[in-house]
């Protein structure tokens, strides 16, 4: 069974971010983003950051993946997400080379 996880940011990176995980082991249930609506979208925006504490019972979700470019916003919302008890998984792309001295939480 898929994991259900919401992508936090509908910009390029979280665009990015929905193609890796729909093909992996999640199944993608939205985007959080201020942004009320995106027709371009392959999924819809469920809310902005508010919600963040209600998507394990709102929407049955056990992880999510921050695709924020700004720092200070990634930062607050990791906090937000990890106090509401959700998972934030590595999503990495399969062709990547990833070396044997690298850490990766996860």
């Amino acid at each position: 069974m898929r994991k259900r996880i919401v992508i936090v940011g509908a910009g390029g990176f979280g665009r990015e971010v929905f193609q890796l995980i729909d093909k992996q082991k999640y199944e993608p249930v939205g985007f959080v983003d201020h942004r009320s609506d995106d027709n371009n979208l392959p999924s819809p925006i469920i809310g902005d950051d508010s919600i963040i504490s209600q998507l394990k019972d709102r929407y049955k979700v056990s992880h999510v993946c921050i695709a924020l470019g700004n720092m200070e916003r990634r930062r607050i919302v990791t906090e937000n997400a990890l106090e509401a008890g959700l998972l934030l998984p590595p999503v990495i792309h399969p062709g990547s080379v990833i070396l044997s001295q690298d850490l990766i939480e996860g």
